[in-house]
């Protein structure tokens, strides 16, 4: 629920979201499909996509190929965004069109403690020209999926297609 509140409190419009149930056992197709009104009634389109479980790296592969955006982020279920994260990330690359992707900071916090953060996980140098091509294939440059968010061109120029490598 806190994750499809969280979509839903976001500032920047439209959105696109391409959920993918990586074969959940417990009441995730449910919760889900409980929240298809509401995102609708926001102006926000819900893709619901399920497969057998494979992980992370393939719900990614199973979600590209139906990416329809201009931008492209990939939050986990249980990570919180500021309710103007994708707003102020678009308004960064719509001022630099140069640009292919922006990271932010992420505080790290636990379940039971939400407001008290605990670390703030960044990337340490973002002026290697080279971060971007670091990040899509996991070469020592990660943070964590929640920071990024992509223009989807230069995303899918990067990897030479809709599909990240799943190791």
């Amino acid at each position: 629920d806190r994750y499809f509140e969280n979509i839903l409190s976001q500032t920047y419009s439209p959105l696109e979201v391409i959920v993918v149930d990586d074969g959940s056992t417990d009441r995730t197709p449910e919760v889900i499909e409980g929240y298809r009104e509401r995102l609708f009634q926001a102006g926000i389109a819900l893709i619901h996509l399920h497969q057998d479980h494979a992980g992370q790296a393939a719900a990614i592969n199973r979600a590209l190929p139906v990416v329809t955006g201009t931008y492209v982020t990939w939050p986990d279920s249980d990570d919180i965004m500021r309710s103007d994260n994708i707003e102020r990330k678009v308004a960064y690359l719509e001022r630099h069109p140069e640009v292919g992707f922006v990271c932010c900071q992420v505080a790290n916090v636990r379940e039971d403690a939400l407001k008290t953060v605990l670390s703030v996980t960044f990337v340490p140098d973002t002026s290697n020209p080279w971060l971007f091509d670091r990040l899509i294939r996991d070469r020592g440059a990660y943070c964590l999926d929640i920071a990024y968010l992509a223009r989807a061109s230069a995303l899918f120029d990067a990897l030479g297609g809709r599909r990240i490598v799943e190791s």
